[in-house]
């Protein structure tokens, strides 16, 4: 498992763990633990790239050839963008989306459907889910709720509470990045990766 995979399971574990037991701070603090959980994967890239690049300045020929100065930097950045950046960018984009349209919603419904601090930790499930995994969450998100909402509905026909989905937003996410290297047998998952 990568470095960025065990961090952002750290990051999830702490969620659960504030989500559980520290729920009134988390209400408080979710976004500084959003702007906080950007930074160490940002900072955490910023290393692997330097990792990345000092490995192949210092690699025994041929490998050295791929970097400078023999090849431009523009290379490198290509491939530590594709490797590295990207997975991250793209997931951050799309809780950005999602964090976006939650936002959208009028405020009565928005706070009828989810509670104060789920959208901060939407926002984090998918982001810590690099490319493609943030697709396999919103998918095994769905159908969870879907799942959980039958089963709440048969259980209790009558109840007309609203079923919130807040515990399990980082639940899911641990869980893929937990399966992720048996996940990336599958071709199709391969296939949506970015690697160079």
């Amino acid at each position: 498992m990568a470095v960025d995979q065990v961090v952002s399971l750290i990051l999830l574990g702490i969620l659960i763990g504030a989500q559980f037991t520290l729920r009134s701070y988390l209400r408080r603090w979710s976004r500084l633990f959003v702007f906080f959980s950007i930074a160490a994967i940002a900072l955490l890239l910023l290393y692997q790239m330097h990792d990345l690049f000092i490995s192949w300045i210092e690699s025994d020929p041929p490998a050295r050839y791929i970097a400078p100065p023999f090849r431009s930097v523009s290379y490198f950045f290509f491939i530590a963008y594709r490797r590295l950046i990207a997975p991250y960018f793209i997931s951050l984009v799309a809780a950005g989306v999602a964090f976006i349209l939650i936002r959208l919603l009028p405020k009565e419904r928005r706070e009828r459907l989810f509670l104060k601090e789920e959208p901060s930790v939407l926002f984090l499930a998918i982001f810590l889910s690099p490319h493609p995994f943030w697709l396999l969450f919103l998918a095994a998100s769905l159908l969870l709720y879907m799942l959980y909402s039958l089963a709440t509905r048969l259980i209790r026909p009558s109840s007309g509470k609203r079923i919130s989905f807040y515990y399990f937003w980082p639940m899911v996410a641990f869980a893929l990045i937990t399966l992720s290297p048996f996940l990336l047998r599958f071709e199709f998952i391969r296939q949506l990766r970015f690697a160079a």
